[in-house]
C-alpha cells in the first residue's frame, strides 16, 4: 500500500458513469483533459470470516425451504430438514350420503429452480409426521432457528430424484393409515377441523429429511399451490380428492446444521478468523457465514483537492463456483468491533434526478460481473470514503459486512432479508481486495 501525505477533501456526490478515449464522463459534467484524473489503489488486508451461530429461518415468504446434505471443503458438512405445516382440508367435508371410500393420500412437491453441490447421483429423502409443535420464542414475533430441532414421529413415505435432471414436480404415496385417519375424522366431522389451529394440534406438521448418503441440497417450493397433501377417494358417482395446502406460517422453518472445517469450528457471532490464517474468507447465508472488512488508512497527494469515486472491488474464486453458484449480488453493511449492526448505515446510493439526488439510507450493493472472463463485484464507496475522512472513523467499529441480503431488526433480534431466497449461494475468496480512489484538482 502506497503511503501518501493527507489533504482536505471537499467531498461531492459524483460518479464515474464512463470513460472512452475523449473524455471521462460523471452524468451532467465531463472532464477533458483525462490527466487531470487521478487513481490510487490500496490493497484491503484486514479481511475476515465471521460466522452467525443462529439466526432465523421460520416464516418462509420467500415459498422456499430447504432439504439435503452436502460436505464442501470451505464451509464444511451441512444438513437441512424442512419443517412444514398444512392447513384444514378444501373442501372442509365429504359427503358420506354418497357412500365414499378411501383410495390413498399422497404429498404433491414442487422443486424450486436451485440446487447446491452438482451431482447425477440419485439423491434420498424421507417423510415423517412431526411428533411436537415447533416451540417458538416470543409470542408477539414468533421465531424459530436454524438451530431448532422438532420431534419426528412416523415415517409417512420417501422419494428418490436425480436433481441434474430438472424434475419440476413429484408424487409420493404416503401411508395407508396415515390418509385414513384423516378420512375417517372428516366423515364423522371431527372437531380438529373446526380452526388452523386445532387442526395443527392435530397435525403438527411434516418433516423431509435427507438420506445420510445424501451430497447434494435442493429448494422446495413451499406455496400453497405448490406444496400439498391430497387425500384421494371416490363413491359412486366419481372420484375426487381434498387439498390440505402447505401454510407458510410463524412455525414452518428450516433446521440447518452446518459441522465447519476446524478453522472455523467454535466460531461465534463476535468473532473473526483472518484471510491470512484460514487462506480463504467464506460468505453463505444458508450456514451464517459472513465477510468482514476493514477499509485501509490512506491519504491523498495534495495537490489533489476532490475525490471522484472510491470503488472496493472483490475478487472470488472461479473454481470454487464450479458446484456451488456464486450470489447474484451482494450488499454491504456496516456493523461495530463486535460484528453488531448499526442501524444508522453511512452506505447511501445515489441516483440521478435531473441532478444527483441523495435517496434513502439504503446498503450499497453489487452484482455478479466479468473481468477477463474472471468474476467480479464492484462496490460504489464514495461516501463511506468521504465519511471515513470528513469524520476521522475508526475502520474497526465502522467496519463492513458482506452479505448476500439486508439486515433489520425485529423485536430484538437481527435477520438478513432475503438472504434465504440464495440460500447456499457462496463466496470464496483468496485474493486481497482493492480499494480505488480517483481524484482531481478540477474543481479548485
Amino acid at each position: 500500500m502506497k503511503n501518501i501525505k493527507s489533504i482536505l477533501l471537499f467531498a461531492l456526490p459524483l460518479f464515474f458513469m464512463s470513460c472512452d478515449e475523449e473524455g471521462i464522463d460523471m452524468g451532467n459534467r465531463s472532464i477533458e483533459d483525462r490527466d487531470s484524473v487521478y487513481m490510487e489503489a490500496f490493497s484491503v488486508k484486514k479481511i475476515y470470516t465471521m460466522r452467525k451461530d443462529s439466526f432465523p429461518t421460520n416464516d418462509l415468504k420467500t415459498y422456499m425451504a430447504f432439504v439435503g446434505k452436502y460436505r464442501d471443503s470451505h464451509a464444511g458438512t451441512t444438513e437441512a430438514v424442512a419443517y412444514l405445516q398444512f392447513g384444514n382440508p378444501f373442501p372442509f367435508r365429504i359427503v358420506d350420503s354418497l357412500h365414499p371410500v378411501f383410495d390413498s393420500i399422497t404429498m404433491e412437491i414442487a422443486f424450486g429452480k436451485k440446487y447446491w453441490n452438482h451431482t447425477l447421483t440419485p439423491q434420498t429423502y424421507f417423510i415423517y409426521q412431526m411428533a411436537d409443535i415447533p416451540k417458538i420464542r416470543n409470542e408477539i414475533r414468533p421465531v424459530l432457528y436454524n438451530t431448532d430441532t422438532v420431534g419426528i414421529d412416523t415415517q409417512l413415505g420417501s422419494f428418490t430424484i436425480t436433481p441434474r435432471k430438472k424434475q419440476k414436480k413429484i408424487s409420493i404415496r404416503l401411508k395407508n393409515e396415515f390418509g385414513l385417519d384423516i378420512f375417517h375424522k372428516l366423515k364423522n366431522k371431527d372437531k380438529v377441523f373446526d380452526t388452523y389451529f386445532s387442526f395443527i394440534k392435530y397435525l403438527k406438521g411434516i418433516a423431509i429429511k435427507p438420506a445420510k448418503e445424501n451430497d447434494c441440497m435442493i429448494a422446495l417450493n413451499t406455496a400453497a399451490d405448490s406444496l400439498q397433501l391430497r387425500l384421494h377417494y371416490h363413491n359412486r358417482k366419481d372420484t375426487s380428492y381434498l387439498r390440505m395446502a402447505a401454510s407458510n406460517s410463524s412455525i414452518a422453518f428450516n433446521g440447518i446444521r452446518n459441522t465447519p472445517p476446524d478453522i472455523f469450528s467454535g466460531l461465534k457471532t463476535e468473532d473473526k478468523v483472518k484471510i491470512q490464517d484460514s487462506r480463504f474468507a467464506l460468505m453463505q447465508p444458508g450456514n451464517g457465514y459472513l465477510i468482514r472488512i476493514e477499509i485501509p488508512n490512506f491519504n491523498l497527494k495534495p495537490a489533489y483537492t476532490t475525490l471522484l469515486k472510491a470503488e472496493l472491488e472483490i475478487y472470488p474464486e472461479k473454481k470454487s463456483a464450479d458446484s456451488i453458484p456464486l450470489p447474484p449480488i451482494l450488499i454491504l453493511h456496516e456493523v461495530d468491533e463486535y460484528n453488531r449492526y448499526k442501524q444508522k448505515n453511512p452506505l447511501i446510493n445515489y441516483r440521478k434526478q435531473g441532478s444527483y439526488m441523495q435517496t434513502k439510507d439504503i446498503p450499497v450493493s453489487a452484482l455478479l460481473t466479468e473481468k477477463n472472463k474472471a468474476p467480479l463485484y464492484v462496490f460504489d464507496l464514495t461516501n463511506y470514503v468521504q465519511q471515513i475522512i470528513s469524520k476521522g472513523l475508526s475502520r474497526e467499529k465502522n467496519a463492513l459486512i458482506i452479505a448476500p441480503g439486508t439486515f433489520i431488526m425485529e423485536s430484538g433480534f437481527q435477520k438478513i432479508v432475503n438472504a434465504e431466497r440464495y440460500g447456499f449461494e457462496r463466496l470464496v475468496t483468496k485474493k486481497e481486495m482493492v480499494l480505488k480512489l480517483y481524484y482531481s484538482n478540477f474543481y479548485k
